[in-house]
């Protein structure tokens, strides 16, 4: 099982005298602060409403930012005349030697103005003074401030393309994720497999089990067995590298991103369970490397919410994948039509797929898709995580050779109008399919140790857990708000 998407899960909330008043769960909750857009569809709307719902503008009150002007956005990127941004557009060029507003000589023959005849040599013109920077001493973090926020230079150039060359060639992302059972040797395996196999890049998954699952819940043994050990990611992220390999790392807690800047992750990814923990996305962001974010069993409100806390920070996600968090996921409930539509709205979207067999990732390519992720594994045998649904690596070939004439515009409009025509197209409105259990995703507040009463509710005494059902029901009741 997948913690990028697990089954059942989020925190126990303290109970009785230990009870978190209504409205403690604020990181939960979070929203972006700014200046709300003008109403959806308006002159000010940053996310231009296509006819019907779209899934993607983000409302008053949701989180979004001051906004942009129309067709110009920071967050959402989504521009009217579908030009992209271009650097140094506006600044007016001057020539290296002559100063703006300097005047000019005139025109034709005649003394020059210091009495030389006409042709003389003039006076060496003075020599302009060399400037000498001074260097300045780096700014000391801030007290506390984690590694990541301290002015420090970059040390990783990170891109999104392996080159110039492979740009051209279609992202293919291989979660290994908790397959290898926190195996070093099956982690290894399944990098140098993916490398053999042409992959571009593999994902691993950072989390700490007690920071994650409530204790109580079903799957927290199948979970704990799944967690990768101290220093093996970053291993592996090493591993990745050294054979020509993106290696990306989903986050699960402030922890996960120091873990993924110590490994030179190519990208962070947050997981379908915690597109609302809008503070874990803000820091993610913040980061550096690219972020991709994952929709599984959420509706458009989330979507539009996590689009307008990053529009606030004029922040840009690299990806927004289309998800169904069903394992595996049947062809009728991967919805491609949503990432038709958000690609049709600028958005860079693409396809996470939990779907059997290569079928998914091809019409995605061909609708347009900037990324597809799947789930990796030499052998589907192997217990625990999703190896029993994972790609094998003589399918990546198959993804990857067929996708170079599937992805526009080499695939033409054949291509795209078969993949419109398939069982994975469906609806284009994003909502959460029939069986996606958002209550096992989603996290809530807990009570991180015992609290006396009376104490304050703080980041540092609480824990945001995935529930079970049955722990869900014992704790929140029948009239639980997560049902």
């Amino acid at each position: 099982m997948s913690t990028d998407d697990t089954k059942d899960p989020r925190p126990a909330p303290a109970s009785g005298a230990d009870a978190p008043p209504p409205g403690a769960d604020t990181l939960n909750q979070e929203t972006a602060a700014g200046t709300p857009p003008a109403s959806p569809g308006g002159p000010g709307d940053p996310y231009p409403a296509a006819p019907g719902e779209t899934g993607i503008r983000p409302e008053a009150g949701e989180g979004a930012g001051t906004p942009a002007a129309p067709g110009d956005v920071a967050g959402g990127q989504l521009r009217e005349s579908g030009e992209p941004d271009r650097d140094g557009g506006g600044e007016s060029a001057t020539s290296a030697g002559t100063p703006p507003g300097a005047p000019q000589p005139a025109a034709g023959e005649g003394a020059a103005p210091d009495g030389r005849e006409p042709g003389a040599p003039g006076p060496e013109p003075p020599q302009p003074r060399a400037e000498v920077s001074q260097p300045q001493p780096p700014a000391p973090p801030q007290q506390g401030a984690r590694p990541h926020e301290a002015q420090q230079p970059a040390k990783h150039n990170y891109g999104w393309r392996l080159s110039a060359e492979e740009s051209r060639l279609p992202y293919l992302i291989l979660d290994i994720g908790a397959n290898p059972s926190g195996s070093r040797e099956l982690a290894a395996d399944m990098v140098r497999a993916a490398a053999a196999a042409g992959a571009p890049a593999v994902k691993f998954q950072a989390f700490k089990v007690t920071d994650l699952i409530h204790p109580e819940n079903k799957v927290y043994r199948e979970m704990q067995a799944g967690e990768m050990p101290h220093g093996l990611i970053e291993d592996m992220a090493k591993l990745a590298h050294d054979l020509g390999m993106q290696c990306g790392v989903t986050v699960f807690s402030p922890e996960g991103i120091d873990r993924a800047l110590a490994c030179k992750a190519d990208f962070i990814k947050i997981a379908s369970g915690d597109i609302n923990y809008l503070a874990l996305i803000r820091e993610a962001a913040n980061a550096g490397p690219p972020l991709i974010l994952s929709t599984g069993a959420s509706t458009s409100k989330d979507v539009r919410r996590v689009l307008g806390l990053l529009n606030s920070m004029a922040k840009r996600p690299a990806a927004i994948l289309q998800c169904t968090s069903l394992y595996p996921a049947p062809a009728t409930s991967c919805y491609l039509a949503v990432m038709a539509e958000w690609l049709s709205q600028g958005l860079p979207a693409g396809f996470s797929d939990h779907s059997m067999g290569v079928s998914g990732p091809l019409f995605a390519y061909a609708l347009g898709a900037v990324t597809v992720e799947k789930h990796f594994t030499t052998d589907r045998t192997l217990p625990g995580g999703d190896n029993f649904m994972s790609l094998l690596p003589e399918h990546v070939s198959i993804i990857t050779g067929g996708a170079k004439s599937a992805m526009p515009p080499a695939g033409g409009p054949l291509l795209e109008a078969a993949a419109r025509e398939s069982l994975y197209y469906g609806q284009r409105i994003k909502r959460i399919f029939h069986g996606e259990d958002r209550r096992a995703l989603r996290r809530v507040a807990c009570a991180a140790r015992r609290l006396p009463k009376g104490t304050a509710l703080r980041t540092h005494n609480l824990k945001f857990l995935r529930l079970g059902s049955e722990v869900e029901g014992r704790f929140l009741g029948p009239g639980s708000p997560y049902k």
